[in-house]
């Protein structure tokens, strides 16, 4: 791709994501936006660069990776917010 700027639609077409997952890339701080006049673009040598980053390593057949626990071992905090529906 050349250096030139793209609209969120076709940034969202080449990535195959939707317009939601496209936000939550730019709100991560994943991939820098521009607004021209109120309207938001992307310079497609910044998409190369997002893709370039989630590339993961291939490993070698037979190595085992050690997997790392998802889940907290600590007791989640619930918290009162007034106006809160308890069911």
């Amino acid at each position: 791709m050349d250096d030139r700027m793209l609209t969120p639609e076709e940034v969202c077409e080449y990535l195959s994501v939707s317009q939601s997952t496209l936000n939550r890339i730019v709100l991560d701080g994943d991939l820098p936006m521009y607004k021209v006049r109120g309207s938001c673009r992307y310079f497609a040598s910044d998409v190369q660069t997002y893709i370039a980053g989630c590339r993961k390593a291939t490993v070698a057949p037979g190595i085992k990776i050690p997997r790392t626990k998802s889940i907290s071992t600590r007791p989640r905090e619930c918290k009162y917010i007034p106006g809160m529906k308890v069911v």
